[in-house]
C-alpha cells in the first residue's frame, strides 16, 4: 500500500447540497419511524401507567384484569388496594388518579362530589352466611344464629354496607336486630375480618360477601341466604345526602373514570374492558355475582337527589338525638333534611372538597373555625348543645378504673377516637395532657382506634376493652351494659357544638328555619330528652 491513498479511500467533507439531502433523508427516515411507533402505540393504548384505586374485596380479580390489560395493550395498571371507604378518602386527599373501583354506596358519593365522569356497573355482591369447614355446630339457617351455643359475628351497621343490610335480613328471618347486635362477639368494619374470626374459632357463624367467602373456601362452608330474606331489588332503597339513592337489593361493584385523570381515553377503555363479556367468567370464578341485567354504564346518582332537600354535615356523636330533631322538623315544616354523618374532621374534609351543602354541625365549634379559616363558606353559626367527655367502662368495671390516671396502668385496654379524625379523639388527647399522662403509655394501652365516637361505645359494650372516653350523651345509650366515670372539671375539656349555615347552600331560608328550630324550644326539648346538654355545664 502506498503512502498516498487513492481517491477512493479519501473521506471528503460533504458539499452543502449533499448535506441538505442527507438531512432531508434523515428527517424522512425518522418521520417514517415515528409513524410506525405511533401506529404501534395507537394499537397498544397510551403506554403511561394508569393509577386505579381498588376496594379490597375486588383486589384479587383486579390483579388478574390488570395482567390481562397489560398483555392486551402493553399498558400497566397500578393498583392501590384498600377498603372502599379508605379508597374514597385517598382519592379526596391526593386528587390524583385515573380510576376507582368500589362497591355501593360509594359510587353515589363519587357522583355527588363530582369526582366521577362516568363508568360501569361490572359485578354485584351477595351476602352469605359462613361457618367453619365441616359446619361443626350444625348451622343450617339464619334462625340458628339465635341459638345460645352459637357465637355470631357480622360487620358494623354504621361502617359497612353489609352491616347496614343485616338488620333487614334479621327482621325478615323473624329475629330481633337489636338482640343480634347485642349477641355479636364483635362488629368489625369489614366482612374479611368477620370471615377470619370464624376461621380462627372466635365465632361460629358470620356474614360476609360471596366474593369474600370464596377467597376462604378452603376453610369455610357457605350457607346461602334465601332470596326472600335478602333486601328486595327496587324495594329496599335507601337515600342519603352523601350517596344519593342506593338499591340495597343489588349491591353493585362499580368502576369509575375520574375527572382528575389526564389519561381519560385510556381509563375509559380499561373500564369498558373490565365490564366486557370476555371477563364475565373471571368475575364468576372469583366468587362474584354477575349484574342482574348485565354490565351497564352508570347513571349519575346525584340526579336522584330531591331538589328541595337540605344537606346537613353532622358529627356522628349527634346522630341519636338529631335524627329525632330532623323528623320533628320535617313533620312541622315539610322540609326534608338529609344528614351526612361522620367524624368531625372527616365531614369537614368532605364539605371542603364538595363545596355543596346547606348546614355544618361538627362535634365542636373548633371545626367551624377551621372552615372559616380555610374557606368563605360560613354564613352564620349558633350554639346547639355541649358535649362533656366521660370515661365509659363495662358493667361492673372489671379493670377497677376510677380516674383518668388509671388509664395508663399496665393491662388496661383502651378504645380511643382518632384525634385527627373525630372530636372525641381530639378532646381525649387534651384531657390526657392536662392530667399529665405519658402519651406513650396511653398509646401502648390503646388496642382500638375509631373515626367516630359511636364505635367506641360498642367496644365497651362487647367487652373488648377496659375503658374508653365518650361524650356523656353517647354514654347514656350504653347504660344497660356499661358504667360512666366522671372526669373532674379541672381535667376535662368540654366541647360546644355549633351549627353553621353555609353560603354554598341552595336553600338559605329553609336552612335558617332548621337552625332556628334546633336552637329553639322544640329542638332543645328533644336534645334534652336524649341527655344532650343545651346549657353550658357548670
Amino acid at each position: 500500500m502506498s503512502g498516498n491513498p487513492d481517491e477512493s479511500q479519501i473521506i471528503k467533507p460533504p458539499s452543502p447540497r449533499s448535506g441538505l439531502r442527507r438531512l432531508l433523508l434523515a428527517v424522512i427516515v425518522l418521520a417514517a419511524a415515528a409513524i410506525v411507533v405511533y401506529a404501534l402505540a395507537h394499537n397498544k393504548q397510551d403506554s403511561g401507567t394508569l393509577h386505579c384505586y381498588v376496594g379490597g374485596t375486588m383486589g384479587p380479580v383486579f390483579k388478574d384484569l390488570a395482567d390481562r390489560w397489560l398483555k392486551k395493550t402493553g399498558q400497566k395498571v397500578e393498583l392501590d388496594i384498600s377498603d372502599s371507604g379508605q379508597a374514597i378518602v385517598k382519592l379526596q386527599t391526593a386528587k390524583k388518579g385515573d380510576l376507582i373501583v368500589v362497591h355501593d354506596p360509594f359510587h353515589g358519593q363519587l357522583a355527588n362530589e363530582g369526582l366521577s365522569v362516568g363508568g360501569w356497573h361490572i359485578a354485584s355482591l351477595t351476602p352469605v352466611m359462613v361457618v367453619k369447614k365441616g359446619n361443626p355446630r350444625g348451622i343450617k339457617a339464619i334462625a340458628d344464629v339465635d341459638r345460645d351455643d352459637v357465637k355470631l359475628i357480622y360487620t358494623h351497621p354504621v361502617f359497612s354496607t353489609l352491616g347496614h343490610i343485616m338488620p333487614i335480613v334479621f327482621r325478615k328471618a323473624g329475629l330481633d336486630p337489636r338482640k343480634m347486635q347485642d349477641k355479636a362477639v364483635s362488629l368489625p368494619r369489614s366482612g374479611a375480618e368477620a370471615a377470619n374470626a370464624v376461621i380462627l374459632g372466635k365465632a361460629d357463624a358470620g356474614f360476609c360477601w360471596d366474593a369474600v367467602a370464596f377467597l376462604r373456601s378452603k376453610d369455610l362452608d357457605v350457607i346461602p341466604i334465601s332470596p326472600e330474606l335478602r333486601p328486595q331489588p327496587k324495594v329496599d332503597v335507601v337515600s342519603g345526602a352523601t350517596y344519593g339513592q342506593i338499591d340495597m337489593g343489588e349491591v353493585r361493584v362499580t368502576i369509575d373514570v375520574l375527572g382528575c385523570s389526564d389519561q381519560r381515553k385510556a381509563a375509559e377503555d380499561f373500564a369498558a374492558f373490565c365490564a366486557s363479556k370476555d371477563n364475565e367468567k373471571l368475575w364468576q370464578d372469583k366468587g362474584f355475582t354477575l349484574p342482574r341485567e348485565g354490565a351497564a354504564r352508570l347513571k349519575d346518582a346525584s340526579a336522584a337527589q330531591p331538589g328541595a332537600t337540605l344537606l346537613l354535615y353532622a358529627g356522628a356523636g349527634l346522630r341519636p338525638a338529631v335524627e329525632k330533631v330532623i323528623e320533628a322538623f320535617r313533620a312541622k315544616t315539610g322540609i326534608t333534611v338529609e344528614a351526612d354523618w361522620g367524624g368531625s374532621s372527616i365531614i369537614l374534609s368532605r364539605l371542603k372538597v364538595a363545596k355543596r351543602g346547606d348546614l355544618f354541625m361538627p362535634g365542636d365549634e373548633y371545626h367551624i373555625g377551621l372552615l372559616k379559616k380555610d374557606t368563605d363558606l360560613v354564613a352564620s353559626s349558633a350554639p346547639v348543645c355541649y358535649f362533656v367527655p366521660v370515661i365509659l367502662v363495662p358493667k361492673g368495671n372489671p379493670a377497677k378504673i376510677k380516674s383518668v390516671a388509671d388509664l395508663v396502668r399496665p393491662g388496661v385496654k383502651l378504645a380511643l377516637g382518632r384525634a385527627d379524625q373525630c372530636q372525641i379523639g381530639r378532646n381525649s388527647q387534651q384531657i390526657f395532657a392536662k392530667a399529665g399522662l405519658d402519651a406513650e403509655a396511653i398509646k401502648a394501652n390503646t388496642v382500638f382506634e375509631s373515626t367516630t365516637v359511636n364505635e367506641l361505645g360498642v367496644q365497651v359494650q362487647t367487652g373488648h376493652v377496659s375503658a374508653t372516653v365518650v361524650w356523656d350523651a353517647v354514654a347514656n345509650y350504653y347504660k344497660k351494659d356499661a358504667e360512666t366515670i366522671a372526669i373532674p372539671p379541672e381535667q376535662n375539656v368540654i366541647s360546644q357544638v355549633n351549627i353553621a349555615a353555609l353560603k354554598c347552600g341552595k336553600f338559605p331560608d329553609q336552612a335558617r328555619q332548621f337552625v332556628e328550630f334546633i336552637t329553639g324550644p322544640e329542638g332543645k326539648a328533644i336534645l334534652t330528652a336524649n341527655q344532650y346538654q343545651t346549657e353550658p355545664p357548670k
